[in-house]
């Protein structure tokens, strides 16, 4: 289950009571995207699922907020609100979920570690 892991990892692991139960990592491709249907909308990680990167649940709180907000400011036309919830999600997101994306591979990659003290000893981005 955990073969190629750092023996003093597993060791760890080892030393533990507890069951070890890994689970993968899900996400939904970076820019997925969906033409308007009136009535229905996703938002959070049904609509955006990103690898656990700190800002997931960030984006499904702005969701429900800024659907909230426009679906009240626009009460003549809900499909027209959601259309344009739609499109700002989109484009608020997709920056987000890439930058999830690419610390995700930083840390599964063989090199994590050292990708990480060179990441966070200087001042870039993981663009």
């Amino acid at each position: 289950m955990l073969s190629g892991w750092a023996p003093e990892f597993t060791a760890l692991l080892a030393a533990c009571d507890d069951t070890v139960i890994t689970r993968p990592i899900e996400a939904l491709p970076v820019g997925l995207t969906w033409r308007p249907t009136p009535g229905v909308t996703l938002l959070g990680d049904v609509a955006h699922l990103m690898p656990p990167a700190g800002e997931g649940a960030n984006m499904a709180m702005l969701d429900g907020a800024r659907l909230a907000l426009g679906l009240a400011s626009n009460l003549a036309d809900l499909a027209a609100a959601v259309a344009a919830f739609e499109a700002e999600m989109f484009a608020r997101t997709t920056p987000i979920a890439e930058e999830s994306a690419e610390a995700a591979a930083m840390l599964q990659s063989p090199t994590a570690a050292q990708d990480m003290a060179r990441f966070f000893g200087s001042t870039q981005t993981l663009e």
